[in-house]
């Protein structure tokens, strides 16, 4: 009999830790879905700030190039 009761304490156990893991496994699963979008606005905002500064640096080329642009037409003398 003592055989018995310690195969049925060691199911109760394994069963509680199986049970265990498996609501922790929900809750970290619930948690993911909860910081999910807060996670996609903060992605998304800083995708526009180097898409902003990315932006900027372009336009700065593309100022130095035209201003470079006209001194080599003004130094040509082309009207």
């Amino acid at each position: 009999m003592p055989f018995m009761k310690r195969l049925l304490l060691i199911a109760a156990l394994v069963f509680a830790g199986y049970f265990m893991m498996g609501k922790m496994q929900r809750n970290k699963t619930i948690k993911q879905v909860q910081e999910a979008p807060v996670k996609y606005v903060n992605t998304l905002q800083q995708d526009m700030q180097k898409a902003q500064a990315a932006r900027d640096q372009a336009n700065e080329i593309i100022r130095s190039g035209s201003k470079e642009i006209e001194k080599n037409i003004s130094q040509a003398g082309v009207p």
